[in-house]
């Protein structure tokens, strides 16, 4: 960079700018090695080194690079496109992903993901099956079994949630969330101290943790213990901010207080952090009722059925 600065400062512009741009690589702490998005920017420089070298070139064979030119860029337009149908978004990326590498032990784990998310449980339950069949990693494994106890907790399989609680805890017992998806099983089964123990050993784990937070303070509002549910809620949005279900939480103790303006102000909160929650627009359209805001009501209720059409 130093000696060409001169000679051929463009070179030395190129050099330079890939130099510093990929320099983060080497003193952040990353968890992929090599990706090819740490490349995107610091390739810049390496275009400026070949536009500077390709100079010459261009103007000794100037139509036939540029028929080249015009051809690369083609192809490359064709690929993108094709791309960004498969990439369009994150379920059409996943099943992209598990059909070209069918034995990714990961893909299938995460289009797994994606079917929970659109409420298909045996086509996710398939996938996180398969991931755990394809390999002997334990993160993997963690991620599945978690993953499948939510599903069968959903369902009501609560034998079957409590089995890949289990396991999962044999391959991690320190991890938190575990514990979390336990104790919503025992909160199912009527078991309130079990419950109120496995919300406790997840919080002792990582005391930091907004899902152990909010379960507690969903925990006390189901026994209408307002005050320890409301501190709960509070602590959760102390560690997490962005945690809309504290806010919803907290705007169902309000309720219950009776102070329908800071429990609308809380639905609100939860809504901008999560405009999905069907039951946040329903309860909101119901305090506006109770304050006879009827156009607000209409609007919030509407909405519920929309992000629910079967919303009862």
């Amino acid at each position: 960079v130093f000696f060409l600065r001169k000679r051929y400062p463009l070179v030395s512009l190129g050099l330079a700018w890939y130099l510093v741009c990929l320099s983060p690589k080497f003193y952040a702490v990353l968890n992929i090695v090599a990706a090819e998005h740490h490349f995107y920017l610091p390739s810049i420089g390496l275009y400026i080194i070949i536009a500077v070298w390709l100079k010459n070139l261009y103007i000794k064979f100037r139509k036939p690079l540029i028929y080249l030119f015009c051809t690369i860029m083609g192809v490359f337009i064709l690929l993108v496109w094709f791309k960004n149908y498969e990439w369009k978004d994150s379920f059409s990326l996943w099943r992209a992903t598990v059909r070209i590498q069918p034995y990714s032990a990961l893909a299938h784990n995460n289009l797994g993901i994606e079917y929970v998310k659109k409420g298909l449980n045996i086509e996710a339950e398939n996938e996180f099956k398969q991931a755990i069949s394809l390999t002997d990693r334990r993160d993997v494994h963690l991620m599945a079994r978690q993953s499948l106890a939510e599903i069968y907790l959903i369902e009501g399989k609560l034998a079957q949630a409590v089995e890949e609680i289990n396991k999962s805890i044999a391959i991690n017992p320190h991890y938190y969330y575990i514990y979390h998806l336990l104790a919503n099983v025992y909160i199912k089964q009527g078991k309130m101290q079990e419950a109120e123990k496995a919300l406790a050993k997840g919080l002792a784990i990582n005391p930091l943790s907004s899902d152990c937070q909010v379960d507690f303070g969903f925990f006390y509002l189901l026994q209408n213990k307002l005050k320890e549910a409301k501190d709960y809620f509070q602590k959760a949005i102390r560690s997490d901010p962005d945690e809309y279900l504290a806010y919803f939480g907290l705007a169902q103790v309000f309720e219950k207080e009776e102070d329908i303006q800071s429990a609308i102000k809380a639905y609100h909160k939860s809504i901008s952090l999560n405009p999905a929650n069907a039951r946040a627009h329903y309860n909101l359209g119901n305090l506006y009722i109770q304050i006879k805001d009827y156009t607000r009501a209409l609007k919030e209720l509407k909405q519920a059925i929309i992000l629910s059409p079967n919303f009862a």
